[in-house]
């Protein structure tokens, strides 16, 4: 099941107001959930609605005492959307006749943990799909950028010094070198800096354009097919392309040097390609057939700010939390009054769609004009 980016369960259920824990401030001990003879299996947890990687189950005489913490799948299996703990042959033999005892989080009206996930997964998709952004934090080991592949844009009839935009904006700006020569064959590429590379993707290095599928450290995971390398050779997060084909050819893309064959402005998510990349190239008026011009890109995707490393800002966690609620609100409240909680704290619902929106408008590019987070498709 995937995870949200922008916020979890637990801070959707403290953003209602329906978070509980086991222990808390009226009872300081564990849960008793049961005791072990050596053969009994299953066992149940009082609460339903248990919070994801919230619980941990132990074996031992007292709570207060010495507690040995068992493994999950190893010693127990738990299911959230009952409560039902068991013992695997394992578990049974480690917790012997000792007492089980569990500390965990929860809800307080029995929402179940792959459900409010489900809800943030729709919130999340709801606020790109509206902004039109990706939101990352660029220093974590995996930035969660939005990964865009062979994006295709086709070129103008004189190509050189046009600007193209690209569809997705601002580009993240990634850019270090090799440290030490890379030789075909070998699985490993060393960077002397991967900060800010998630842990696969598709990047330029030294003219070639490269996949890798891990990155451990600053050691990328390539193919063995890769061109050789040498050290210090210059590496990019973007790979832009160039097709010129004559009209009826087959497109062949050809891989572009930065700064000499394009440039790129990575907040508007701008390329310019410079004369320098058709320069063994007939005049297009000499030409039986015109080239067919095709600009290629591969380049990672994330808002920010001019020069800042990609951040997620603190409300965007709110705006998630907000949707998710709107979806959740009327069953809440209704189970609620059903059986007879009162702890829903209806506040939270007050802000209005509208202001929610006026408040994304500020992320939400804008396909015209010249401002910062402005565009048109041809410069």
């Amino acid at each position: 099941m995937a995870n949200p980016i922008y916020s979890s369960v637990k801070l959707l259920c403290k953003y209602l107001g329906i978070y509980k824990t086991v222990p808390n401030k009226d009872s300081t001990a564990n849960e008793n959930i049961g005791t072990g003879d050596n053969s009994t299996s299953t066992f149940w947890l009082d609460q339903i609605g248990i919070i994801t990687a919230t619980y941990t189950i132990y074996g031992g005489n007292s709570s207060g005492g010495v507690l040995t913490a068992l493994v999950e799948t190893t010693h127990y299996t738990l299911d959230l959307d009952t409560s039902k703990l068991e013992l695997t042959s394992s578990g049974i033999t480690t917790v012997n006749t000792s007492t089980l005892w569990g500390k965990y989080d929860y809800n307080s009206n029995e929402l179940l943990s792959n459900e409010l996930n489900d809800l943030l997964l729709v919130a999340e998709t709801k606020l790109e799909l509206y902004t039109e952004q990706r939101f990352a934090d660029g220093t974590a080991t995996d930035p969660n950028y939005r990964e865009i592949s062979n994006e295709q844009i086709k070129g103008h009839y004189r190509p050189e010094d046009k600007v193209y935009d690209l569809f997705f904006m601002p580009m993240v700006a990634l850019s270090t070198t090799t440290d030490g020569a890379y030789t075909t064959g070998i699985t490993t590429i060393q960077l002397t800096s991967a900060t800010g590379f998630p842990s696969t993707g598709t990047i330029y290095i030294g003219g070639n354009k490269v996949a890798y599928t891990a990155k451990s450290g600053d050691v990328l995971t390539i193919s063995t097919a890769t061109p050789s390398i040498a050290t210090g050779a210059t590496v990019r997060g973007e790979v832009i392309e160039l097709s010129s084909e004559p009209e009826g050819n087959a497109l062949s893309y050809s891989v572009l040097v930065p700064d000499t064959d394009y440039q790129v402005d990575y907040l508007h998510g701008r390329v310019a390609i410079l004369r320098n990349a058709f320069w063994s190239e007939i005049s297009a008026e000499d030409r039986i057939y015109p080239s067919n011009y095709w600009i290629r890109a591969s380049y990672f995707h994330a808002w920010h700010e001019k020069n800042i490393t990609p951040t997620i800002p603190s409300e965007i966690q709110e705006i998630v939390n907000f949707f998710a609620a709107q979806d959740l609100f009327k069953r809440t409240v209704s189970k609620s009054y059903m059986t007879g909680l009162n702890d829903f704290n209806p506040k939270k619902m007050q802000i209005s769609e509208d202001d929610i929106m006026e408040r994304l408008d500020q992320y939400r590019p804008l396909h015209v004009g010249m401002s910062p987070y402005n565009k048109q498709f041809i410069s």
